[in-house]
């Protein structure tokens, strides 16, 4: 009785880690390539499915490393689908592409507000700025003089914006 206890406690906690996507950990191991739940980056930014993630400037003429999702595959943008592209972006899904002799690439599938869907390989274009993971010097600024309002108000303590100050400076950098 206690061996079926200990095999079903492993089964549990081995499915549950096969879920989270890290670029640390060997693609070789991974026996399924999709479906994953969370995926980690080079950088230590963290990507869920359903995360709204911004999109940045492209690389080029048109955006270098997201593509085009459509029937017949992922296909390069060109420069008049850059329009598509601006604002915010939904997660839809996380998975790696590529073969254990040339290796593994992770790739986010997105949809943007218009209903269509592209394709993201995500450490490039977080390298080229492509997408964006941060909050921009100017967004940061306006969070900030937003809370000194508040300060100023008598809406929140000092300690309450000293803390607020700390995390968009954390965000920031």
């Amino acid at each position: 009785m206690k061996k079926n206890i200990y095999l079903l406690l492993i089964l549990v906690v081995c499915s549950s880690y096969s879920q989270d996507l890290s670029f640390k950990k060997d693609f070789d191991k991974s026996s399924k390539r999709s479906d994953y739940k969370t995926y980690v980056s080079k950088d230590s930014v963290v990507f869920k499915i359903n995360d709204v993630i911004k999109i940045g400037m492209p690389s080029k003429v048109t955006f270098k490393h997201i593509f085009i999702f459509q029937s017949l595959g992922y296909l390069p943008m060109s420069v008049t689908e850059n329009y598509l592209l601006d604002g915010e972006c939904k997660i839809i899904s996380i998975s790696i592409a590529g073969t254990k002799s040339k290796g593994f690439i992770p790739y986010i599938q997105i949809r943007n507000q218009k209903g269509m869907f592209f394709s993201i390989d995500i450490e490039n274009a977080i390298s080229s700025r492509e997408i964006t993971t941060g909050l921009t010097e100017n967004e940061v600024l306006e969070i900030l003089k937003k809370e000194k309002e508040k300060l100023e108000l008598g809406i929140i303590t000092q300690e309450q914006f000293e803390k607020r100050k700390a995390e968009l400076i954390k965000k920031n950098n």
